[in-house]
């Protein structure tokens, strides 16, 4: 995903001046799991070297979410705090954050993206899913865009983009709020989770 910032220089650095976190997703939304782990390696620090020009780097999450265990001390030689490669919604398991060697936290994704996509009352049941203290959402730039089904085949990928999704977005925001929810930077899960 990197590689496309020498486009958008302007955009991003309006970002960051506006108080938003920047977080590595890689170089270019390979997935590290196919890779090999020297190549992978490479991914996250030449991602984490060119995002680091326009702000310090607190979080990353995994292209696919498929970040290989082996992979982890990368993220804390690095400097990132966050990782947020973990889908509890295929894992079933790790719902709530935790520490990996008390250096990098580990939060959890709670659904994936498309939910946002979904029908009203469906995309909020599965976007804030069941009772939990934490919620980790994650959406991509081009859902909040309309995708037209050509030349793009797969429905996962075009239904539903646009302003359905930013009607999505902002009815999910305004329920978690109205639930007593507040929404809060990756960087911020560090105090909020302290070890």
């Amino acid at each position: 995903m990197v590689r496309a910032l020498s486009w958008f220089e302007e955009l991003v650095n309006d970002i960051v001046d506006e108080g938003h976190e920047i977080g590595s997703h890689g170089l270019d939304h390979s997935r590290l799991d196919k890779l090999p782990l020297r190549e992978a390696a490479r991914h996250i620090r030449e991602s984490i070297r060119i995002l680091s020009s326009y702000s310090e780097i607190h979080s990353f999450r995994a292209p696919n979410l498929q970040l290989p265990e082996q992979l982890l001390h990368v993220l804390v030689e690095e400097g990132v705090r966050v990782d947020s490669s973990i889908a509890s919604y295929k894992s079933g398991r790790v719902t709530e954050p935790f520490w990996y060697s008390g250096r990098l936290l580990r939060v959890p994704v709670t659904s994936t993206s498309s939910t946002i996509r979904l029908p009203g009352p469906l995309a909020i049941r599965a976007t804030l899913p069941g009772k939990r203290d934490f919620y980790s959402l994650f959406y991509h730039p081009w859902e909040f865009v309309r995708i037209r089904r050509r030349p793009i085949y797969r429905p996962d990928i075009w239904l539903g983009t646009g302003n359905h999704a930013r009607r999505m977005l902002a009815r999910i925001v305004k329920d978690a709020i109205s639930s007593g929810f507040r929404f809060a930077l990756m960087r911020e899960a560090l105090r909020l989770c302290s070890v």
